[in-house]
């Protein structure tokens, strides 16, 4: 007795199958951020930087190296001011204002306005006017 297969039983089987495999879950990317630039990073994706392996873990990046004083976090590198002898830990983070490093959420005063002052923040810098400040403007010699 030979099996006849139709088109239609072969469609069928092939529907059933389609929809009874498991689809694997894509996950969330991860996002670095490179000073003014962000990267889209693949969930499931390993990488090796400074001392460090990471992974995209369904949007969370997620570090194996060394124990820094200052947890590394890839997505933040550019706010290091100072790495370590070896180049695998932050020593400082914060921003670098006119080649001085600031600390993180400090405030200070910028050279190009003296009653303006701003704070470094992660990814920004927030700025206020200093109401107490009083510019010196330079005298036109009117006597």
């Amino acid at each position: 007795m030979a099996a006849t297969i139709t088109l239609t039983s072969a469609l069928s089987v092939l529907v059933l199958i389609t929809a009874s495999a498991a689809v694997p879950s894509l996950g969330d990317p991860c996002y670095e951020i490179d000073f003014d630039a962000i990267s889209v990073i693949a969930n499931g994706t390993t990488w090796t930087r400074r001392c460090h392996t990471c992974a995209c873990i369904d949007g969370v990046i997620a570090c194996d190296g060394p124990s820094c004083a200052n947890k590394y976090k890839p997505e933040f590198e550019y706010m290091c001011t100072k790495w370590s002898p070896d180049n695998c830990c932050c020593d400082h983070v914060g921003c670098m204002v006119d080649g001085v490093p600031i600390d993180m959420n400090a405030w200070y005063k910028t050279s190009a306005d003296p009653c303006l002052e701003c704070q470094c923040g992660l990814g920004q810098r927030s700025c206020r006017s200093d109401e107490n400040c009083v510019a010196t403007i330079p005298s036109a010699g009117l006597d």
